[in-house]
């Protein structure tokens, strides 16, 4: 069972003050957990106390990060997710980080500086998402702006919302920035112009790559040979 399901399973009976100590923090979990309609933006710092009418969300643990996210995501009314990944993007010590069910890329561009700054970030993983072309191009340049600390990078995508092949591609040509990658992997995105492209990535630049996950894709013979080409002669 992976995080998310652990606190969907555990939400109902919680107690907000089992979560958190912090006044303020339980204000926060409270308001997202009741979907209070007045309740629309909350931010993360920090600051000791919260200006007067300033919903702050002021983090001691992972595991209350953990069920503020969890709230968030459930949440149905709060527009705050801005200033979340504003104050995200302040940290410069997460080492991994999991996107899922994204429908756009708007949240690769609000934590641009989360990736340009934080050099002990060493995998990013987008799962179950949609991301369409403008939020490819964000994810590229996500990857692009990441320091050469990252070493794993995992995308898979929902299999009837593919995005096309010079979307990938560029993602593709972003990961080429970073030849210390050691994993990659790939899932229901795959054709030939894209094994194509991740064949010359594997030839000239991945001089690390130790693990590579294709499965469920749609890779033709002439793809199939091309990278198994660049593996070989990439001595992977």
């Amino acid at each position: 069972m992976d995080d998310y399901n652990e606190h969907d399973a555990e939400a109902d009976s919680i107690e907000i003050k089992d979560i958190t100590s912090c006044e303020y923090n339980q204000e926060v979990l409270r308001r997202l957990k009741d979907n209070d309609p007045d309740f629309t933006e909350v931010s993360v710092n920090a600051q000791d106390q919260p200006a007067a009418g300033e919903y702050v969300f002021i983090p001691t643990c992972l595991r209350e990060l953990g069920w503020l996210g969890y709230f968030i995501g459930n949440n149905t009314i709060c527009s705050g997710i801005e200033k979340f990944c504003r104050g995200l993007s302040r940290n410069r010590s997460i080492q991994t980080i999991t996107f899922r069910y994204l429908s756009d890329g708007e949240t690769f561009q609000m934590m641009s500086q989360f990736f340009k700054r934080n050099h002990n970030l060493m995998e990013i993983e987008v799962r179950e998402s949609a991301l369409g072309a403008e939020g490819s191009r964000l994810l590229s340049l996500a990857i692009g702006g990441c320091s050469k600390s990252l070493t794993r990078f995992a995308l898979s995508l929902y299999e009837d919302r593919r995005i096309g092949d010079v979307e990938l591609v560029d993602i593709i040509v972003s990961l080429s920035m970073h030849p210390q990658l050691e994993k990659l992997g790939f899932s229901a995105i795959f054709g030939r112009n894209e094994s194509m492209a991740l064949a010359t990535l594997l030839r000239w630049t991945t001089i690390e790559l130790q693990s590579l996950d294709l499965n469920n894709n749609e890779i033709d013979d002439e793809g199939l040979e091309a990278l198994v080409g660049a593996l070989a002669n990439g001595n992977k």
